[in-house]
């Protein structure tokens, strides 16, 4: 798999990881009842794709650090909501 192919296939990873994660802390949160290992297990799934992201930025041309760098971000915010609104 070339440099390339990584970086897009890692985006798409970033964007199904938080969609999920995201979705499955909104849905613990209308229900009231968000389980502790569930909880734990997202913010370790999102902190295994921030190591991810950390190797694959080592490689990437200035563009694609850019959209690396936005997808850490992105990464660190939801992780932020999952701790204040916990």
């Amino acid at each position: 798999m070339t440099v390339r192919e990584h970086f897009f296939n890692m985006l798409e990873k970033v964007d199904q990881t938080l969609s999920e994660v995201e979705e499955q802390f909104e849905d613990g949160l209308r229900v009231g009842a968000y389980d502790d290992v569930a909880y734990h297990e997202a913010q370790l799934r999102l902190e295994q794709l921030n190591q991810e992201l950390e190797g694959i930025v080592k490689s990437a041309t200035p563009e694609q650090k850019e959209e690396l760098e936005r997808a850490v971000r992105q990464i660190r915010q939801l992780e932020n909501r999952m701790i204040l609104k916990r």
